[in-house]
């Protein structure tokens, strides 16, 4: 068997819209899979769900690259896929969302 060299680090999230109730409005709950830790954020009207999942990932300079493993919006979920680079630890990505949904980019 030949060695390869790792290049990324991959983790998970998992992403999932909470509908509006009597006295909130609708939201978006991201929770990272490795570490458990997860945030709420106020939904963004601006976009749809997947939009919304770029718009934040894409604002993470650490992440390179993500996926949609699984679109399964019977539940209202989605589990993304995505890398960062190896020469870094996997990053806390809960905590870069809450900051940007407070900064609302």
């Amino acid at each position: 068997m030949k060695n390869s060299k790792r290049t990324f680090n991959r983790a998970g999230l998992k992403v999932r819209y909470l509908g509006p109730t009597n006295t909130r409005g609708s939201r978006v709950k991201f929770t990272q899979t490795n570490s458990g830790k997860s945030c709420i954020v106020s939904y963004d009207y601006r976009f749809d769900t997947l939009g919304m999942i770029d718009n934040f990932i894409n604002h993470i300079p650490a992440i390179t690259d993500y996926h949609i493993v699984i679109d399964n919006t019977q539940n209202d979920y989605y589990l993304i896929s995505f890398d960062t680079d190896a020469n870094f630890p996997i990053i806390d990505v809960i905590s870069a969302i809450r900051k940007l949904s407070e900064a609302r980019v």
